[in-house]
């Protein structure tokens, strides 16, 4: 066969393969050059597997722990191959009869074009002169745009992990001695899972038997399997706990509902202090370097610069009414916290709270928010 017969052929191919798409009317782009190319794991689906389980952290003090709750999960993974690609767009430009009768002439032109292309520059494709060129024979034309393509592999292997536990049930179980039993069922946000929900023995080392009690925690899922983690609590350790117990104040002494500021001389444990006790589900006033942004939102939400169905007026800001300081002070045996409660209402001093030294000032966070969430959430609520 001759060049020419090659050419000819060809055209017609160009012709017929031009009509054809047009004539199914082929809205996908062709992809013809790769740009990028990223492979990412994705979770595809997740399921319990077997019973919660509760780790603890031990305070510095030794007169508590932090529990964290989480659940064992099966985890089905596949890899996921994305591709941005060049693509070719055909849309309809119109039916004007010189243009069409023009498509007839670049068509032709375009299959010996594409041919010598391909055959001296090797990274172009023969096929893509014939199809810009033929497709203006019906009116349509090739516009160039960036398409995004993701390709499912393989499936990986399931494997176990752990997550915070999503409405979890402790249940602590105090036994003393003497055979009397107390229980404080606590339901568990996903916050306190993940943030930590401390325990600590000044919770009934006050006015109790001076022998010590053994604390079992019973933790349940939403599946009803269950995990008991029993602890042995020493002498000694008891014996502390009751000389720490501060005297617990009056409920009357409280402004209700409670509304918290924390200050300390250390700001830098006001963030997780705040977080421990915000997801315990106490509010507590926000600090001004947030208060200058979230007014700023405010006041654009009220003039109406975000698009919203209606808009409202600025939200007007609550006062604290019970201040909390948090002193810390550095000696030879490490770093102590005194906290002072005040009652900003009345003036009144509602109660102060001191911890044992500690080795560095973040071991303190624990034995703090221990013993303010114990008093908070039994006289200030």
């Amino acid at each position: 066969m001759t060049s020419m017969a090659v050419v000819r052929s060809t055209t017609y191919l160009s012709y017929l393969l031009s009509l054809s798409l047009i004539v199914a009317g082929c809205a996908n782009p062709l992809p013809y050059q790769i740009v990028h190319s990223t492979q990412q794991t994705e979770a595809t689906d997740r399921e319990p597997k077997g019973p919660p389980l509760l780790k603890m952290r031990p305070h510095s003090d030794g007169l508590g722990w932090t529990f964290f709750a989480s659940q064992p999960t099966l985890q089905k993974q596949q890899t996921i191959r994305t591709e941005e690609w060049k693509a070719w767009n055909l849309v309809h430009k119109s039916y004007n009869p010189l243009l069409m009768g023009l498509g007839l002439i670049t068509c032709t032109l375009s299959v010996p074009l594409g041919l010598f292309l391909a055959g001296t520059i090797p990274s172009e494709q023969f096929f893509e002169y014939p199809l810009k060129g033929c497709t203006p024979i019906a009116g349509y034309r090739w516009q160039n745009i960036d398409q995004l393509t993701t390709i499912p592999l393989e499936d990986e292997p399931p494997t176990t992990i752990h997550l915070p536990l999503q409405d979890g049930l402790l249940t602590e179980i105090w036994t003393f001695p003497s055979g009397a039993q107390e229980s404080f069922p606590h339901l568990l946000t996903s916050d306190q899972a993940e943030h930590g929900y401390p325990i600590r023995l000044t919770k009934l080392a006050n006015n109790r038997s001076p022998e010590a009690p053994t604390l079992r925690l019973t933790l349940q899922n939403p599946q009803g399997k269950t995990e008991d983690t029993d602890i042995f609590i020493p002498p000694q350790q008891w014996a502390m706990a009751q000389r720490m117990t501060p005297k617990i104040p009056s409920s009357t002494a409280w402004p209700a509902p409670v509304r918290l500021r924390i200050d300390s001389t250390d700001p830098g444990i006001i963030p997780p202090i705040t977080r421990h006790l915000t997801s315990a589900g106490l509010p507590v006033t926000i600090r001004t370097a947030h208060r200058t942004e979230t007014e700023r939102e405010q006041v654009a939400t009220y003039r109406g610069m975000y698009e919203t169905p209606t808009t409202t007026t600025p939200g007007q800001w609550t006062g604290a009414n019970v201040h909390i300081f948090i002193e810390l002070t550095s000696g030879q045996n490490g770093t102590s916290a005194l906290m002072t409660i005040t009652n900003i209402e009345t003036g009144l001093l509602i109660a102060t709270l001191a911890t044992m030294p500690a080795p560095e000032t973040l071991a303190l966070i624990d034995p703090i928010t221990g013993d303010l969430l114990h008093l908070l959430h039994d006289h200030a609520s």
